[in-house]
Formats: C-alpha cells, structure tokens, sequence
C-alpha cells in the first residue's frame, strides 16, 4: 500500500491496468503516465480521476479515494 498514515492507498497491479488504486485528486500538481481506458475516460482523467500508481506529485495532494476500495480504505460504505 502507498502510505496515508496507518492506512493507505491500495494497490494491484502498479501498470495502470487493474484500476484498484483510484482517485480523485482534489488539490495539487501531479504528472500523469498512460493508464487504462477502461478504468480512467479521458472525461474522468481531465476531471482529476486517475489511477494512483499512475501520477507522480509535483506538490502535495489532497485526494479521495473512488471505486470498490473506498469501503475498504474508510470502513464505510462506497457511493461511487
């Protein structure tokens, strides 16, 4: 896992392929690798949502976590 303190991001596959680790970044500057288009719409990505192991900060992030991990990260439960 990426870590967020006693918690963090989770991850699979590191590729962009498995679309565990999404999110959405909400502040902050970031670069951006290719990532799959079946988990990440161009619409989604120029929104802010990316896949985690995917982006790599150029300033802090502030960021929420989408997708089936939501519950799991929270303990709650997912709207997304």
């Amino acid at each position: 896992m990426c870590q967020l303190g006693r918690r963090g991001i989770p991850k699979g596959c590191c590729g962009g392929a498995c679309g565990v680790c999404k999110v959405e970044v909400l502040a902050g500057s970031y670069d951006v690798k290719p990532m799959s288009r079946c988990h990440v719409s161009a619409a989604d990505q120029a929104a802010g949502c990316v896949l985690a192991c995917r982006i790599f900060p150029r300033s802090d992030l502030e960021l929420r976590v989408l997708g089936v991990m939501r519950s799991a990260l929270l303990g709650q439960a997912s709207t997304q």
